[in-house]
């Protein structure tokens, strides 16, 4: 735990002041940058080592609109972790403005803006994933997951995997995590 501390602090500080410096450069507005999307991976490590940073929190939470459908999961999960029930219902309801269900094949997917898909954090699997990592973790009943589960199935490469190494890991994480807690809600 004491190292874990160690190493968080030093990394909240930095994407802190590199946010900060970062908004105060920035003359133009742009749906989504780097430095905003390591912040939202920064907050998610912050919360994983129980280092609550209001700062960041703010933050974020401030630029939700701005953010990708990817940050704004990991952010989710964040303040899963930091038991802040009222901002993460609004992030909530932010990624349920992009999803999308088919009832013809009982699937759903995030609809993704398509201006985006070339940065890291444009990833449709990897936002998927983490959004079907955040309904695991929040509501394990959830009528969306199922239908993301089987669209992330149906949409493999070659029926093994999705576009990268790290979508297919990022992927079958939140596969396991869905099992385990829709599993766990089953039998409560």
């Amino acid at each position: 735990w004491y190292l874990q501390q160690r190493k968080a602090r030093p990394l909240a500080r930095a994407a802190i002041v590199g946010l900060s410096e970062w908004k105060a450069q920035r003359t133009w507005e742009r749906p989504m940058f780097a430095m905003e999307a390591m912040a939202q991976l920064a907050a998610e490590t912050l919360a994983d080592a129980g280092v609550k940073s209001d700062t960041m929190r703010d933050h974020l939470y401030n630029d939700r609109t701005k953010l990708a459908v990817y940050g704004l999961a990991t952010y989710g999960l964040a303040l899963h972790k930091q038991h802040e029930a009222e901002k993460l219902a609004m992030i909530m309801r932010n990624i349920g403005q992009f999803v999308v269900e088919d009832n013809e094949n009982q699937t759903a997917y995030l609809n993704m803006p398509q201006n985006i898909w070339w940065y890291w954090y444009g990833s449709e699997y990897e936002a998927e994933a983490y959004y079907l990592k955040l309904l695991a973790a929040t509501e394990p009943k959830s009528t969306v997951a199922p239908r993301l589960v089987k669209y992330l199935i149906n949409n493999r490469k070659h029926s093994t995997y999705w576009n990268s190494t790290r979508d297919t890991a990022l992927v079958v994480e939140a596969l396991a995590d869905h099992l385990h807690s829709y599993g766990q809600a089953i039998l409560a």
